[in-house]
């Protein structure tokens, strides 16, 4: 009997513990594929366009079909945005921010003010803030769906106009770019995939239906992202955003600890952030890339002003690591940990300035104030120290 139930405790184990790492593979894989298959498309049908051509023209042929497959990225990107806006203020969604790239308006104390931001894995994004509900049962399915449905709807559009309006071949070139981007956007957009570190529209839709630790981190992410841009200071944070969840492995549900880190970050209450931050990483096995990066990082900036022991600092400042930060380097955070790195790990002055140069820089454009303010805090310890 207590071998069968001992069975019984691996085969549970087993179940819970997360497939590391193979969905972000097969989510590699799949939006991979299915980039290549639009840029196969746009090849073959840039090649079969004019059968008679030679080479020259064919190449003159491809080069004008991918210049207008990238313009109709670009344009497939403001067309996903924006449907997550419409379909999120037809759902009861307030207005946050709008992001294209690096450009963003957000609503700041009422008014709208256009910033710069950029998020790693990301060519765009809609923040609205969720209908006030008494539960987690609020609408989300159509928010995060909107994007990909105003994608396949201009794609219909694009074939409507392909069959019905036979025009010149330049013609026939912008809606065929048109459509293939459409379908590239909608299909890696609502076939729910994790790669490169970050989770799309579609599978945050199939967590939020399977959980309510998700619609609620959910939630909270939203609120997070309108008090941050609101212009208060971490001081008056509401309390209902401080708290850590009973469940946060999973890659929305972990939102409310991530806040919370950022809340004991922002008020310097050090012992608190490190505790915080080694439970998510312990237990918060199946959160996001991104996040755990984002997490490593603030452990290896508590230790650079700790104890600051090189082994320590050596076992958290991986390639992998590295290889995060070199492409996050327009967010404060990072620009404060590399500057204490260079000044008090590298002993390099001149690094050290150089990143709080990008550092006053990235400031002053940063969407969300209540950041800007506490890291500006953080570095203040570092400009205090002498210079080696």
């Amino acid at each position: 009997m207590e071998e069968e139930t001992k069975k019984e405790t691996k085969k549970e184990d087993i179940k819970k513990k997360p497939r590391k790492g193979n969905e972000d593979k097969m989510g590699a894989i799949i939006h991979s594929a299915i980039g290549g298959a639009a840029g196969a498309f746009i090849g073959v049908f840039a090649a079969s366009s004019l059968p008679d051509a030679g080479p020259a023209q064919t190449l003159i042929n491809l080069s004008v079909m991918l210049l207008l497959y990238f313009i109709a990225i670009f344009i497939q990107v403001i067309i996903h945005e924006s449907g997550h806006l419409v379909c999120g203020l037809l759902s009861g969604y307030r207005f946050l921010s709008f992001r294209i790239f690096n450009l963003m308006f957000s609503k700041e104390n009422g008014k709208l003010k256009l910033k710069k931001y950029a998020l790693k894995g990301t060519m765009g994004q809609c923040l609205l803030l969720a209908p006030e509900t008494s539960d987690n049962n609020f609408p989300y399915v159509l928010y995060n769906l909107g994007g990909a449905l105003f994608n396949f709807i201009s794609c219909v559009l694009s074939a409507l106009l392909l069959l019905l309006l036979p025009g010149s071949q330049i013609a026939t070139y912008v809606f065929v770019a048109f459509l293939s981007a459409g379908l590239m956007f909608g299909l890696t957009n609502i076939i729910p995939l994790r790669a490169g570190g970050m989770a799309n529209d579609g599978y945050n839709i199939r967590l939020m239906n399977k959980s309510e630790s998700e619609r609620a981190g959910f939630k909270v992410m939203l609120s997070s992202a309108a008090f941050l841009a609101s212009g208060s200071s971490f001081e008056n944070m509401p309390e209902e955003l401080r708290y850590v969840p009973e469940n946060f492995n999973g890659p929305i549900s972990v939102y409310p600890a991530l806040f919370l880190l950022d809340y004991y970050m922002a008020m310097q209450d050090f012992k608190k952030a490190e505790e915080l931050a080694e439970k998510i990483l312990e237990e918060g096995t199946d959160i996001l890339l991104i996040h755990k990066n984002g997490i490593r990082c603030e452990l290896l900036f508590l230790e650079i002003i700790g104890e600051c022991r090189k082994e320590k600092i050596e076992q958290l400042y991986t390639k992998e690591l590295k290889k995060s930060i070199s492409v996050s380097l327009g967010q404060p955070s990072i620009l404060r940990l590399m500057y204490f790195y260079e000044k008090i790990v590298s002993k390099d002055n001149k690094k050290a300035e150089e990143m709080l140069k990008m550092f006053e820089k990235v400031c002053k454009t940063f969407p969300f104030p209540a950041n800007a303010e506490a890291e500006k805090r953080l570095v203040e310890m570092g400009l205090a120290i002498p210079n080696n």
